[in-house]
């Protein structure tokens, strides 16, 4: 037997273009995003996922930081007559062995003007076939907001069961909107049919939305309540294998911007870690 391991960052880079930024008062996206790529989370990182990179900006800054890594990164989803892309991308540090996007075709208000969906890539790590879907579900917290995601969260399952390539492991990740051991998340894991990620609340600041533990949600949103709504999990898929545990860790993406270390999006980013037993092939002929 061997370990495989594969690590995976979820980050919410909250990047409009130019004029809409400034219309919903948000921090200005450069030089916050030039400084995300330059994060230690990326030291040891196989797979990134990015959402909320509305920005032609934001993707062309950090897909190309990202390549001077030694990664490769995805295009992401589109839409006929939506103002906005998607806004999520995967980076890999593996070849891309396969990858497609998928717009979601339920959204409402303002998610509505995007072209909001997933991105799926497959890539081997250490002999280990991967998929892995990154997705950013629909905001907001309203029941109409809740049928949407969940509307979504059937769109991603179909998604799943119709691919026709098989791998050993399928992944989730990216900011999924939905509170952390809410009734809303348990419907999550029952729809993805998911193995729930191994979460310590004891943590500190382990909660990836938390104007109290960041100082970019803080300025947008001073004194509201935390939430915890970015994750990296897995789920069955045609194997029939029980889908493995991922260990999730809320990470912080500090960088120095005009003279002052701040935190660079107002989400947290979020880690996931996955070890596998492996059993190692034998070449023909050997004894």
């Amino acid at each position: 037997m061997t370990m495989a391991m594969a690590k995976v960052v979820a980050l919410n880079v909250q990047s409009f273009p130019g004029p809409l930024q400034r219309a919903l008062r948000l921090p200005p996206s450069m030089p916050r995003l030039a400084a995300v790529p330059g994060s230690s989370a990326f030291d040891d990182c196989d797979l990134v996922v990015f959402s909320e990179a509305f920005s032609p900006v934001a993707r062309r800054v950090l897909s190309s930081a990202l390549r001077d890594r030694g990664y490769v990164c995805t295009s992401r989803p589109t839409r006929c007559c939506a103002i906005l892309n998607g806004g999520v991308f995967i980076c890999s540090r593996q070849p891309i062995l396969y990858q497609t996007t998928q717009a979601f075709t339920a959204a409402c208000g303002t998610d509505a003007l995007a072209a909001k969906g997933i991105a799926f890539v497959i890539t081997n790590i250490s002999g280990t076939t991967f998929g892995l879907i990154g997705a950013h579900l629909q905001s907001g917290h309203t029941e109409k907001a809740r049928r949407i995601r969940r509307r979504q969260l059937l769109q991603m399952r179909s998604f799943i069961d119709r691919l026709s390539v098989n791998v050993d492991v399928m992944l989730v990740a990216g900011d999924l909107n939905v509170e952390y051991q809410s009734d809303e998340y348990n419907d999550m894991m029952s729809i993805l049919r998911a193995t729930g990620p191994i979460i310590d609340p004891s943590r500190a600041a382990w909660r990836s939305w938390d104007p109290a533990t960041n100082t970019n949600a803080a300025r947008k949103c001073p004194g509201q309540r935390s939430w915890h709504l970015d994750y990296c999990f897995a789920v069955e898929h045609c194997n029939g294998k029980t889908p493995p545990a991922v260990v999730n860790v809320t990470t912080a993406f500090l960088g120095e911007v005009d003279g002052e270390v701040q935190d660079l999006s107002d989400h947290h980013g979020v880690t996931g870690t996955l070890s596998l037993q492996t059993i190692p092939q034998v070449e023909s002929g050997s004894s």
